[in-house]
Formats: C-alpha cells, sequence, structure tokens
C-alpha cells in the first residue's frame, strides 16, 4: 500500500456545503464516495461505493467501511486517517478493497476536510478511482523490465565464459607454435582478449553489487595480469591510478587501449633484454580522465605515426581512442610517454542523449 498524508502549508479551512447538495453530487460522480466523520468514522458512502463492494449501507457505517481492506493495507489506513483527521490536513492514500466477487482492486483515494455546518471541522469527504489496470500495467512493465535484466546478466555470463575459452586456446597456440612470429602474434591477442575478459568480468561484479565502474577496477586488475610478462623481462611496472567514476561504455576500449600500450612499452622500449620502468598512472583532470604510459627506455622514432609500417598496435590504439573520443600525445624526453585525455563527461552525456558541455 502507499499513501501521503498532506501536511505542508497552512491548515486548511474545511469545506462548507449543504448536505443535499452534497448527496447530489456524490451520487452522480463515477467514482466511489463515502463520508466520514471527525472522528474518522464512515456516515455515507454512495452507490458506486456500495455496487464496488456489495455491501449494505449499514454494514459501511463507522468502522465498517474498512472491513473490505486488504489485510495488509488496514491497519495503515485507518491510521493514516486517524493522523489526518487530528491535522485536519487533506489525505492522499491507495489501498486494495475487496470487490463484490471477491477480487482485490487497487484504489487511489483523496479525501478532502469538510466543515459540520458551524465553522468547525466535521471530517472528511473522500473520492477513490479505481487504478487496477494502472497497477498491473505497471507490474507487467516491471516483469518484463527484471525478464530482460535476467535476459542481459545471462549474456555477460556467456560472454565472459567464451573470452575464457578463447584465451586459453590462444595461450595453448601460442605455447605449441613452433614459429617465433607466430607464438608472439598469439601471446599478443591473447592479452587483448584478456584485457576484454578482465574488463567484463569487472563491469558485471560491479553492475551485482550495483558499484559503478572505476578507473581503478578497470586498469589495476588489467597491470596485474600483465606484471608477470614485465617481471620476466626484468621491467618494473608501476601503478597508481585513482578511484575516478568511468562510464560504462568507456571502460572496455579505455582498457584496450592501456594494454596495447603497455604491451608496446614491453616489446619496444627495452630492446636488446635491457631492464627500465614502466609507469602507469591514472586520474580525474576536470571534466576528463587523464591517463598515462611513460617508459624510460629507447623511445620512439621522431615519426611514429607514418602510414607506411605502422603496427597493428598503433592502428588498433587510433582505432580505440576514436571510439571514445580520446585525445592521445606522444611525448619523448628519455623514453616515451603517451597520454590519453578522456572527455568523460561529454561521452557520459552522449550516452544518455543529452546535449554536451561545450
Amino acid at each position: 500500500m502507499t499513501s501521503r498524508l498532506d501536511t505542508a502549508g497552512r491548515q486548511e479551512q474545511p469545506l462548507q456545503v449543504e448536505p443535499w447538495i452534497l448527496s447530489l453530487v456524490a451520487e452522480a460522480l463515477p467514482m466511489a464516495v463515502r463520508r466520514s466523520d471527525a472522528e474518522g468514522g464512515c456516515t455515507y458512502v454512495n452507490r458506486r461505493w456500495l455496487s464496488l463492494t456489495g455491501r449494505r449501507l449499514q454494514e459501511e457505517l463507522g468502522a465498517g467501511w474498512a472491513d473490505a481492506l486488504h489485510p495488509d493495507d488496514r491497519d495503515v489506513c485507518l491510521e493514516l486517517l486517524a493522523i489526518a483527521c487530528e491535522a485536519q490536513q487533506p489525505l492522499t492514500m491507495a489501498y486494495r478493497l475487496r470487490r463484490r466477487d471477491g477480487a482485490w482492486r487497487w484504489l487511489h483515494e483523496q479525501a478532502a476536510p469538510c466543515g459540520d455546518g458551524e465553522g468547525g471541522f466535521g471530517g472528511f469527504l473522500h473520492a477513490a478511482f479505481d487504478v487496477t489496470e494502472q497497477k498491473l500495467s505497471e507490474g507487467r512493465l516491471r516483469q518484463l523490465v527484471d525478464r530482460q535484466q535476467v535476459s542481459l546478466e545471462e549474456l555477460r555470463h556467456r560472454a565472459i565464459n567464451r573470452s575464457q575459452l578463447i584465451l586459453s586456446l590462444l595461450r595453448l597456440q601460442a605455447r605449441e607454435a613452433a614459429d617465433a612470429g607466430a607464438r608472439a602474434a598469439l601471446e599478443v591477442a591473447a592479452t587483448r582478449v584478456q584485457a576484454l575478459a578482465l574488463t567484463d568480468r569487472r563491469l558485471d561484479s560491479g553492475q551485482e553489487a550495483g558499484v559503478a565502474p572505476t578507473l581503478g577496477r578497470c586498469l589495476q586488475e588489467l597491470a596485474a595480469a600483465l606484471q608477470p610478462s614485465f617481471e620476466q623481462r626484468g621491467i618494473r611496472l608501476q601503478v597508481s591510478v585513482d578511484d575516478s567514476e568511468v562510464p560504462s561504455h568507456v571502460t572496455a576500449p579505455l582498457a584496450l587501449l592501456v594494454n596495447e600500450l603497455l604491451i608496446n612499452s614491453l616489446k619496444h622500449a627495452f630492446p636488446e633484454r635491457r631492464s627500465g620502468t614502466v609507469k602507469l598512472i591514472g586520474m580525474k583532470a576536470g571534466a576528463s580522465l587523464k591517463v598515462v604510459v611513460a617508459d624510460d627506455g629507447v623511445g620512439l622514432p621522431e615519426k611514429p605515426g607514418r602510414r607506411r609500417g605502422r603496427s597493428s598496435g598503433m592502428w588498433l590504439i587510433d582505432g580505440l581512442a576514436k571510439q571514445i573520443d580520446a585525445e592521445v600525445t606522444i611525448e619523448r624526453d628519455h623514453g616515451t610517454c603517451f597520454v590519453l585525455t578522456v572527455p568523460i563527461d561529454r561521452a557520459a552525456a552522449l550516452a544518455a542523449g543529452r546535449p554536451p558541455p561545450p
């Protein structure tokens, strides 16, 4: 049962209505009407009310009208009515009433204070509308939404399981590959699938817990999964990422972007078994997220963006950046520093169908 007692503002003045006018109007209205005294006892119901309940007028008088209320709603209705009588304020409530055939009908009731003919408070005039069909429609809509949510969760779990299967197959093929180039390509493909699988798993667990995606949840586990590969090469991977919220549609492309940049540093920044350090830094910067992947390796050539000879990783980085409207800048000073700037406020506005901020 839902209800609301309107006690805002100054006290309402009771309506002064002639009894014969009140009776005439009440019988003509296409809704269930009743009249209560200053203590909340029923003194009158119209024919619509009697037709709905199938009871006689004498049965409805006093507290009898409440006998047809649903057991779960009766005490609350009577308590709200008592409070309204004491406050002499309008009352709005919804409750279930037993129809003459035994079915429960939802009624939405509004009650206004009435005068006693001498300028004082004489009780309430109640008007109740049957809103059962609306309630049923709301229930069907909730069931539909619940079914869709279950379907989405099943699809997410299925996608996570398939990603894990693909990852296992790629790693198996990489171990068995005789050609070093093929083995390296399969390992890179495995890291990309791993990045997607970790992101999907984090999103899934976050949604189940009602937790919004954050930069830390998005990137820290990804870095931890790559840590063994860095350690095998004697390369330190330092991570400093805050817990700024990330729009859900940004997390997967961003995780793949960072994965590509880390793998790029691992493969190219430290040739000939050189050691060094790669830093991953992430934070909120105004209306954007700023993610930095920096190494102290040999650095990129002056024109790494030339289309001829560009690696598949760089092509993938460009494509992923476009998906989330991210800007990628490259700094060369004692190594290479990639800086990603992701306008998350703009991305969130576009995803929600709102005009983006300037």
